[in-house]
């Protein structure tokens, strides 16, 4: 299974602890402007933080350059190589959809019984505190539903079904059925978009 660029990036991180970008672009002979942009990545995922040691030096001219470092909860030496594993093998016993079905129902167990409108504000605060950065907009065949942010984006790189788990953790917020219309991944505007399937949805 090979690497992507963060995933080398975050292995750098914890060999070396402390870089700049430039010391990041001569270590893995890429771009600075491609290392800005996973950093930039990296930091939106709280993956990195942005390190500023209290004591400078005092004869440096200039503003020192930028250093980052792992965020605390930043596990990239063993976590993300255990999930992906433990995914690789389960995949072997079920169908995907059926198995990110499973997954769903386990995130979100059960929802309490209320009134639609209600429904929908829990479901934001609960995607909310999933990390989805949610939004939703009203429209003339029931809400709209957007995600700014993709917590498993690590994870979709190697199991792209797993939006079938973000469908069915909305779906079993709200009680209403959605399809996913586009995925951040896949589109320009990087924004996951999921529109009820039953036009006749009346409007919020």
């Amino acid at each position: 299974m090979s690497l992507s660029t963060r995933e080398t990036i975050l292995r750098l991180f914890a060999q070396k602890g402390v870089l700049t970008s430039d010391e990041i672009s001569q270590a893995l002979g890429i771009s600075p402007v491609d290392v800005r942009y996973h950093l930039k990545a990296l930091l939106k995922e709280k993956r990195i933080e942005k390190y500023s040691p209290e004591l400078q030096s005092k004869r440096r001219v200039g503003r020192p350059p930028q250093q980052y470092r792992l965020s605390p909860t930043s596990h990239p030496e063993n976590l993300e190589m255990l999930i992906l594993s433990l995914l690789d093998q389960m995949s072997t016993f079920l169908p995907n959809t059926e198995l990110w079905k499973k997954i769903a129902e386990t995130i979100i167990p059960e929802t309490p019984e209320q009134p639609f409108p209600s429904k929908l504000r829990h479901a934001m605060v609960v995607l909310e505190r999933l990390h989805y950065e949610p939004r939703w907009e009203a429209t003339q065949t029931g809400p709209k539903i957007l995600f700014h942010c993709c917590p498993y984006a690590s994870i979709w790189k190697h199991h792209s079904q797993i939006c079938v788990m973000d469908r069915k953790i909305l779906e079993r917020l709200t009680g209403i059925s959605f399809f996913h219309q586009s995925c951040m991944h896949k589109s320009i505007e990087h924004i996951c978009v999921f529109l009820p399937e039953k036009p006749d949805f009346s409007s919020i």
